[in-house]
């Protein structure tokens, strides 16, 4: 009885689980994947060639990196001048890989950008075609190389 009971338990386990990933195969023999992403996972993908720009200009080289995590993300309003402002205030920790054969590890830098968005709260938004946002650099610390697991 035990066994059969475990056997249900491992099958309603196996089918009850969600895929997060399917996919299907075309006429052409191409694979179509349909795969689940995050608002974060679109953003970051937006801002990707500009923080590439960043970490480019800071170290002289292209260099290969990722994004470990999104520290921070709020919106500024500011009032203080005569058209007020408004814009996302970004900070990023992104883990560079170390080329070097005698280092101890990945370095890991803080990013702080301004992403200004053209349309953001404006009386016109909805007229407005142009949908382009600017990235720009507030701060960028280096911080010391990380262990690698």
């Amino acid at each position: 009885m035990k066994r059969i009971s475990s056997f249900f338990l491992i099958i309603l386990l196996t089918f009850s689980v969600s895929n997060l990933a399917s996919s299907e195969v075309t006429e052409a023999g191409r694979i179509v994947k349909n795969t689940y992403a995050t608002s974060e996972d679109i953003l970051l993908t937006l801002i990707e060639p500009d923080i590439n720009t960043m970490i480019k200009d800071k170290y002289g080289k292209q260099m290969q990196w990722e994004v470990s995590k999104v520290l921070k993300v709020g919106l500024i309003v500011d009032h203080t001048k005569k058209k007020s402002e408004f814009w996302y205030k970004m900070k990023l920790a992104v883990r560079l890989e170390n080329e070097k054969e005698d280092a101890n590890g990945d370095e890991l830098d803080l990013i702080d950008i301004r992403i200004d968005v053209p349309n953001l709260y404006t009386e016109d938004r909805y007229e407005e075609g142009n949908s382009k946002m600017k990235i720009s650099l507030i701060e960028y610390t280096q911080m010391k190389a990380v262990e690698n697991d």
